[in-house]
């Protein structure tokens, strides 16, 4: 059986797109053999707008440049765990001094996954996402990101990164995503990502820092956003609406610290 990295039919092993280690056993005629299936998962993409042959040839051109500040990971933070049924992450990192264009890489020891983006952060496609998790499960792995630029190739280093065969079992996250500018709720058990339904576009000027506290009903929603200060706001539920409504918007004349609300 191929188990979790493949399945076999009429003789045939289907790969599922999994990294791993499995036994593929046979038969014939009374006769049995078994073998050891190493099934590695290598792949490059990358994000609308960027080339993926141009991206590659450039990074592969480059000579590195170990006189110039190197892109620095902010999010995943080093060795952060995982539950295996969170979906795609948002990558962020600071910009070095000159990269035009950014390489990311999670990488295990049958792993080596590739994303190209001209953006300091980076939401990992699904597809990719789902199969480093399914194949990294309570596995070492790393995150890392480089940079190039005129001066030449910029090499981060690789930081852990891990996920877990322990799930969340019945949880939603609100979080506020940089690369769309808006406040999203990702429901842990049906695996979704949506949009926040809210009568108030949180992008624009003002942008949420990512400080927000939630009551426990899940009704109330308090946040802060950039300005002169860090100004407050707070949504409420509307079961009529189907969404949260605007109840204190943010004013430059209302402003507080992370710790103004809980």
């Amino acid at each position: 059986s191929g188990g979790s990295v493949g399945s076999v039919a009429a003789g045939v092993v289907t790969l599922s797109g999994t990294a791993g280690l499995s036994d593929v056993v046979a038969t014939y005629a009374g006769s049995a053999g078994t073998a050891k299936l190493t099934v590695k998962l290598q792949g490059e993409a990358a994000t609308p707008g960027v080339d993926l042959a141009k991206a590659a040839a450039q990074f592969a051109a480059a000579k590195p440049d170990a006189a110039s500040a190197v892109p620095a990971l902010e999010y995943p933070l080093p060795g952060v765990l995982l539950p295996s049924n969170l979906p795609a992450i948002d990558a962020q990192w600071a910009k070095d001094g000159d990269s035009t264009l950014y390489r990311v890489k999670l990488v295990a020891s049958l792993v080596d996954l590739t994303v190209y983006t001209d953006k300091a952060e980076l939401a990992f496609p699904d597809a990719i996402w789902t199969a480093f998790k399914k194949s990294t499960v309570d596995q070492p792995a790393t995150i890392q990101v480089d940079g190039v630029g005129p001066k030449g190739l910029h090499a981060g280093k690789p930081q852990p990164i891990g996920v877990v065969s322990d799930p969340i079992p019945d949880s939603a996250l609100y979080v506020w995503q940089n690369s769309t500018a808006t406040f999203r709720v990702l429901d842990i058990v049906k695996g979704t990502d949506t949009l926040l339904p809210s009568d108030v576009p949180l992008g624009g000027s003002g942008t949420c820092v990512g400080c927000h506290r939630i009551s426990r009903d899940g009704k109330r929603f308090s946040y802060t956003q950039t300005g002169p200060y860090l100004q407050v706001g707070t949504l409420a539920y509307d079961d009529t609406k189907k969404l949260f409504s605007s109840k204190a918007a943010p004013t430059a004349s209302g402003f507080g610290t992370y710790a103004a609300f809980n």
